[in-house]
Parts: C-alpha cells; structure tokens; sequence
C-alpha cells in the first residue's frame, strides 16, 4: 500500500494506492444494536490507517415499535466524488426500507453535522468503497427516542413518487459541491434512464410547486444548485431508447464538417474515449475528465487557445426539455438566437437532453512542460509571439517560489517577506501542446528550483508537485495532452475565484492586468504576508457569439471588431485561509474597473464577492434582458421552475 497523506489546515486527506481484496473485510458482519444509546465506527477510524479498499459494510440500529432513532456524526471524513458515487455511507429508514437519506461522503466538521431522524424503529447504516482513494472513515452516535416523527420530507417524497410512477425511483439526499463551499442538507432526487422519465418528473414538480435542477459533476463554486427540499435530476444515467448515449454524425449539405450529439450528462472524458477510435475530437474544452458536457456549456467554462472558443462555442444544435415537458429542438441553422442564449443558460432555460458539437480530426501533438520566469510573461512582445505561436497553452504562477533560503529564515525571523522578493522573479509553469509539423516558438526555460528549501508555505508545497513532471516533451494525442486531470486527482478541497477579461489582438489588457496583479502580489507580500492565493492560472480562449459568457460578444456589434480573445484568471487557494477573501475582492475591484472584467458564473464565492449580484448586473447589462427575452419568447419555462434564488435575484428582482 503506498500512501500521500496532504494538510488543509487542519484536515487530512489521504491518497491510498490498492489492489482489489480477496475478502471483504465487512462481509457478513450485519451488525444489530439494541441498546437505548451507542456508538459505532468504520474499520480502522480509529486509528490513524485509512479504511480499506472495497468495502460493503452494514449496522442496523432496531427499537422497540412505536420508538424512533436519532443518529449523528462525530467525525466523518470519507473520499468526497461528485454526488458520493464513490466512497459513500447510506441511511435506510424502515425495515422494508421505505426512505433513504444520502449518500453522504466528504468532510464533515462540527459545523456540518450529519444528523438522522428515522420514521420507524429500524435504521440501518451502509458503507461503500472504491479501490482509489481512501480517507480515515467515521464515527456514528445513535439514541432512541419516543416517536413518531412527522417527516414532511417524507410526505412530499410519497408525493411526487405517486406522480411520477414507478420510476425513476426518487431519493432524499445531500448535496455537496466538489469544493465543498456549497452544501444543502436534503432533496429529492432522480436518476432517469429515458426522455420520459425527466418528463414525469418536470410534471409532478409543477403540479407540486416545487423547483428542479440538473447536476452534472457539481464542480462549480456558485450557488447554481437546488435549495433546501427542492429536485435534482441526475443525468448521467440517461440515453436514447437505443441505449446509445453518444451518436457521430457526417458531414451534412448544410454543414462543412462532422459533428457528435451526445446526452446532456456525458463526462468529457467519456466523449473522448468515444471520439479517439473514429480518429476525431473536441479541438479545445474541459481539462478534467469528469466535467460534463451539459454542466460545461451551461456555464461556458473551459478552454486554453486563445483563437479557440470554450467548449459552447463548438455548439451547433441541442435538445431541450422545457417547463411544460415539451422537447424542444434548436440549431445554429435555424435559430442563432436561442443558441447564442444557450451557450451559457446557467440552468434556467430547461433540461438539456442532448448537445450537437462540432469535432476535428485527432491530431498528434508534442506536449510540453516547462518553467519560465513571471517577468517574461509581463512583456508584451514575449506574450503575443507565445499565444499565437502556440495550439494550446496554459500558465501557472505561484507566487513566492522564487524564496531562497535566506528569505524562508529572515520570513520566520521576522513575519515579513524579506524587501529583495520581487513577484517578477518567481516561476511560471508553462502547459503547451502543438501539432507535431507545427512547433511553436522557443520558451525561456529556466532549470526547476531547488526543493532543498525549508518548507513553511503551502505555495512551495504546491509547486514542488507541479515541478514534478519538468522537463516533460512527449507526443500524444490532442485530448489526452489537453485533459491530464479527473476528479481523483483532484480530491482535496480549494477556492477559486474565476474572471475574464476580453482583450483586443495586441493582448494590451493582458498586459495591464498581468501587471495590476504582480503590483498587488508585491503589495500584500511586502505589508501583510505570504499571499493568501496558491496559486494563479492564466488561460486564453477565444471570442463566442454568445450572450452570457463572460467571454462573448454579439455578433454585427461594435464590440465584434474590437475583441478577439479573452484572458480568463483563476485565484485558486486551500480552504479556511481568511487573507484569500479580501485580497481576491480588491483583485476583482481594481480589474473590474480598470478593464471591465467579468465574473466567471461557476466561480463566484460568496465570501469572496458579498456584492457579485450587483457585479453581474453590472457586467452584463443589457444581456440579462435580451436572455429573458428569449426565455419569455420561447415559453421555455413561463413558471420558472429552473430558477433558484440566485438565478431569481440577479434576473427577475
């Protein structure tokens, strides 16, 4: 067994490299407790090993009828995935197992409590794993207590179940975002295999008065998700009656190049594994694996080539299931308009059921890292020949790693960053993939530091790992160069805050905000510490007819001619760090001001931005009008059944 074990703060995760068991160490067990009061763990919590791989564990709690058990979570720390398909634990209320609560999975503090109320005088208590990563498990209380308890989850869970039939089947669970800044506590949610199935779904949540949502990997860091009681539609389970979830499609009379549809709930890296035998691909889009490509285009995220759009812009048809259940089918051909709105629909034009792109062939590209200098990203000649000399290209400064040894001691001698650190001299990664005849032009490199230095920033911690695979000069394919990353590899939890700013062809606004932000390093370095910030990534991508992205543009406008690529920043730090929340609010201010940037919509904290409403109404004006306009023209939900209270507070209010 090989493990990594990381610290934020004072949560500990651990990465634990298996192979399958030949027994389940659970297997069997089926524990029943019935004593009035108890406690009981996961194996190994407690001490300090992880659980272990591929369990299936059980404990049922059973009273006396007529009483009820009320359960809670001392510790919990169990591998947090999107929406607990992994590692997991269960509640099953009943002895015929007629409510479930969960899965639940992630850490949870004193703060986060998980606490259950069962219906009847039966709880039984499930614990799942995996053969990936594992984390040091659980500790569970239980009491019994005089009942019953009215449930009015309980009642609204029997209600939309009669409305919407057999199936799907519909669940009361948790939800907690990837970064875990977004929790809510319970929801009714379901997992359709066919178009028919969202459709009862849509009606029983008008007839009931409720609100529904889709949720793809729930990597997003707004508040774009269900609140409190309301209903997800999980989608990655959905496909044609065929059973097909993704369908290559020919080049057409009225169209110049081959396209795939696939359902809304396809990951990104399940596209790929689809595309690579036909020898096509996405030609930019998400770099993690387990993004999907629903979630992707309702935000506009992703993308590293500045004359190459997100992942929205290769959009050229898509199908929708609207809030009267209608399944309403627009294209680029027919109707730019919709398309435009729905490059970034945030979730509240409908259910996506599936989305038309345009694909490549796959090509064959030399994919390097190495490092370079911060101060050669802040000339402008170095900037422009790199961008557009390069396919696909992405930068990550962390700030400090150019500290010495001396500045590390004078640092803890003194509590200050000593007066000779200058921002511009510390390392930039530099991410590049080109097509193997056409080799873009040569990097500064410059040798990696030494990780000799005593370590006291969670910065140098960071760039130790990111330095890890330099020099790297390979030939792969254009996806596996463009996505590197899925969701294991990015278990433990970080803030990010994302904003972009359109630029014109000489990348001048780059320039002024690449500096703004070396200034503001410099700044809060020299009078209050070692940045709050990890560490900052810069991305370029180009410009899409789009209304909502915060890279879009209109078409036939005056700002078509003016901008031509957009330079997306993410800030991205450990949790708990309260020196993140202000300094990333002046960053976006002062950038704000200067050069109109945007809020990016899935990387808005609320402890980051308290005013980003007003941001956004700000930002995007008008648009937010001709976006309703459309919604209204096209009936495409006239009871705003799709609209949270975030969505409802920047559109309607």
């Amino acid at each position: 067994m090989l493990a990594l074990t990381l610290a934020f703060s004072a949560i500990s995760v651990t990465f634990v490299a298996y192979a399958k068991a030949d027994t389940d160490p659970c297997a069997g067990t089926g524990v029943v407790f019935a004593k009035d009061t108890g406690t009981f763990n996961s194996p190994d919590s407690t001490n300090s090993l992880a659980y272990g791989p591929w369990l299936n564990c059980s404990w049922t709690i059973n009273t006396d009828i007529g009483k009820r058990i009320h359960l809670e979570s001392t510790v919990f720390n169990v591998q947090y995935s999107a929406l607990c398909q992994k590692d997991n634990v269960t509640f099953i209320d009943g002895i015929y197992g007629n409510h479930s609560y969960g899965p639940f999975c992630g850490f949870k503090g004193p703060d986060d409590v998980i606490v259950v109320n069962s219906t009847a005088h039966v709880l039984r208590v499930i614990f799942q794993t995996d053969s990936k990563i594992s984390a040091t498990g659980f500790k569970f209380t239980y009491w019994i207590i005089d009942g019953p308890l009215q449930s009015k989850y309980a009642r609204r869970q029997a209600d939309l179940q009669r409305l919407i039939g057999a199936s799907p089947v519909v669940r009361i669970r948790s939800l907690v975002n990837w970064s875990g800044n977004i929790r809510v506590r319970t929801l009714f949610v379901v997992t359709p295999l066919y178009l028919e199935q969202i459709q009862f779904v849509i009606g029983a949540v008008r007839f009931l008065k409720l609100k529904v949502r889709a949720v793809g990997a729930a990597h997003s860091w707004s508040n774009l998700f269900p609140e409190e009681g309301n209903v997800v539609i999980e989608m990655q389970n959905v496909t044609l009656r065929d059973g097909t979830r993704t369908r290559f499609n020919s080049v057409t009379p009225w169209t110049s190049h081959p396209t795939v549809t696939v359902m809304a709930g396809v990951t990104q890296g399940e596209l790929d594994n689809y595309l690579e035998p036909l020898g096509f691909t996405i030609a930019s889009g998400p770099g993690i694996q387990d993004a999907t490509i629903g979630g992707v285009i309702a935000t506009a995220s992703h993308g590293g080539s500045f004359d190459e759009p997100t992942i929205s812009g290769y959009m050229e048809e898509m199908r929708v299931v609207d809030g009267y259940g209608r399944l309403r089918h627009f294209s680029q051909r027919h109707n730019p308009d919709v398309l435009r709105a729905f490059r970034c629909n945030l979730g509240i034009l409908g259910i996506v059921f599936d989305i038309t792109l345009q694909v490549v062939p796959l090509a064959q590209v030399q994919f390097t890292k190495s490092l370079i200098r911060l101060k050669s990203l802040l000339d402008p000649n170095f900037l422009e020949t790199t961008l557009k000399g390069n396919f696909f290209i992405t930068f990550q400064w962390v700030p400090f790693s150019s500290g010495t040894e001396e500045d590390v001691h004078g640092f803890l001698t003194s509590g200050k960053v000593p007066a000779s650190w200058e921002s511009k001299n510390d390392f930039v990664l530099v991410t590049v993939a080109n097509p193997i005849d056409k080799p873009g032009p040569p990097l500064p490199a410059v040798p990696p530091p030494s990780q000799n230095i005593t370590n006291v920033f969670f910065n140098q911690a960071i760039l130790g790992y990111l330095v890890q695979s330099i020099p790297l000069d390979v030939t792969v394919p254009l996806h596996v160069a463009i996505r590197e990353i899925s969701s294991d590899q990015l278990s433990l939890r970080i803030n990010d805050t994302g904003i972009v700013i359109r630029d014109t062809s000489d990348f001048s606004r780059s320039i002024e905000a690449l500096r703004l932000l070396a200034t503001e390093v410099d700044v809060q370095a020299h009078t209050l510490g070692i940045l709050a910030t990890t560490f900052l990534e810069f991305r370029w991508h180009g410009i899409t007819d789009c209304l909502l992205c915060p890279h879009g543009i209109q078409k036939q406008t005056t700002e078509s001619s003016s901008f031509t690529s957009a330079l997306g920043i993410d800030l991205i730090a450990p949790p708990r760090d309260p020196r993140y929340f202000p300094f990333v609010n002046k960053i976006i201010k002062t950038l704000t001001k200067r050069l109109g940037a945007r809020l990016h919509w899935a990387k808005i904290m609320d402890e980051v931005v308290p005013e980003y409403v007003e941001d956004l109404r700000h930002s995007y004006g008008d648009l937010l009008e001709m976006f309703r306009r459309i919604r209204h023209i096209y009936e495409l939900d006239r009871e705003d059944i799709f609209v949270n209270n975030l969505m409802k507070t920047v559109f309607f209010n």
